[in-house]
């Protein structure tokens, strides 16, 4: 039986070898080098040879931001970061959340972002004074002396506040595990067209977006086009709003992520997209106004859930159940193209007289097939979390079952940020 849930995340009930030939594929990694198949499909597990490299150093004693730098520098990725984001250093989480009313878009708005849209492109002229204030492809080929060594990351995001700077723009920074600005351009006095990455190894799908902003003034209206998304609609159009991380209300009020954003519009713009024969790139734009002068604020598609934090968790889970009464396990299944780990998570009861486990049936879920399906990423948490509690039903599942979780599929694209 297949179950279809929000955000790529499936069920299959099966107690035989999986049919499919998904384990033929991750055995053609040409960095594996052990049997995926036994990992899938063994109900015993009772060996941590195969647990993950990043973790098997940590101590339950270390803060979560030891514990999370030090997996955080060890993680590979295309281009070299020079920070970790501050909202992932620190843990933080919107659990306590209050629900979220939905923005009212105003159809007015709409029209006259479009028409100075189509103003722009017609008038634009080589003089015309905008001006690049973020380019990453120009850091990564020009200052790559500057960037610091993976083992240096970290994070002085607090040590920087109110920090006054000779320019008179936005600085903007995505080097980070899930950041993807490419490019920043000043277009008005507070207006900037942004452009994002592809998502990795592709010329393409650019939807989600993480990035850091700094060197503002309150109060002040800064509008914010992200000029190369490719969906034909978006929820902006319904309701959603981005959500940003004041490192200032954190450190002064402990707030973490809110919604913002004001005048948010959706449209098709004037930006030929070479991917497709027809058709051109639609642009979301939408303005904030930063709480304080000299801020460090990172803004985001969504709630970001990063590589780093799903081994950090892995960590967290295995030391958190009881060993006596619940068998957890987090091995790698195999390793990316890029030698990263892809966690396999097994949680069921250890033996018992009742249930044997080799007589359980096996529960596959995976999710995060897709990077910018973030919120599969917290339904996947909030899952093994459910299934590590303490709860009747989480111990009558386990009592019943064998679950094999792979909880982020495409790792690489996760980490790069799309």
């Amino acid at each position: 039986m297949l179950l279809l849930l929000y955000g790529r995340l499936f069920v299959e009930f099966n107690n035989e070898t999986p049919k499919h030939n998904s384990a033929n594929k991750l055995k053609s990694n040409k960095y594996s080098n052990r049997n995926n198949t036994s990992i899938l499909t063994d109900h015993h597990l009772n060996t941590d040879k195969n647990d993950i490299g990043l973790i098997a150093n940590l101590r339950t004693c270390q803060t979560h931001k030891a514990a999370y730098l030090s997996i955080a520098k060890r993680v590979n990725s295309v281009s070299p970061f020079v920070k970790v984001a501050y909202p992932d250093w620190i843990g933080f989480n919107n659990d306590e959340q209050p629900m979220e009313s939905l923005y009212n878009s105003d159809v007015h708005v709409s029209r006259n972002k479009l028409l100075s849209c189509l103003e722009r492109s017609v008038s634009k002229r080589r003089d015309s004074g905008d001006m690049i204030v973020y380019d990453l492809d120009y850091l990564l080929e020009s200052v790559q002396d500057a960037c610091i060594s993976q083992q240096q990351l970290s994070n002085y995001d607090e040590r920087n506040l109110g920090a006054k700077s000779g320019f008179d723009h936005l600085h903007f920074e995505s080097r980070f595990e899930c950041g993807n600005l490419r490019k920043a351009i000043k277009i008005g006095p507070n207006e900037y067209d942004l452009i994002l990455n592809s998502d990795v190894n592709s010329m393409s799908h650019s939807q989600w977006f993480y990035f850091q902003v700094s060197n503002m003034e309150a109060a002040k209206p800064y509008v914010f086009n992200i000029v190369n998304m490719e969906k034909h609609n978006s929820q902006y159009k319904t309701g959603m709003q981005p959500i940003m991380f004041s490192v200032k209300d954190y450190a002064e009020f402990k707030k973490g992520w809110t919604r913002t954003g004001m005048d948010i519009c959706y449209y098709r713009n004037c930006y030929k997209n070479c991917n497709k024969s027809h058709g051109s790139y639609m642009t979301a734009t939408f303005s904030i106004q930063f709480p304080h002068d000299r801020d460090i604020c990172y803004i985001a598609y969504v709630y970001p859930y990063t590589y780093s934090k799903l081994l950090y968790k892995c960590f967290r889970w295995k030391n958190s159940v009881d060993p006596a009464t619940t068998l957890f396990r987090a091995n790698c299944l195999c390793r990316s193209l890029n030698n990263n780990e892809v966690p396999i998570i097994t949680i069921t009861s250890v033996e018992n007289n009742e249930k044997k486990i080799k007589d359980r049936h096996i529960i596959y879920l995976t999710s995060r097939v897709h990077p910018g399906e973030t919120s599969s990423s917290w339904v996947i948490d909030g899952v093994i979390d459910y299934l590590c509690g303490s709860t009747l039903t989480a111990k009558k599942a386990r009592d019943t079952y064998v679950f094999k979780i792979v909880p982020m599929l495409n790792i690489e694209g996760v980490i790069n940020g799309w």
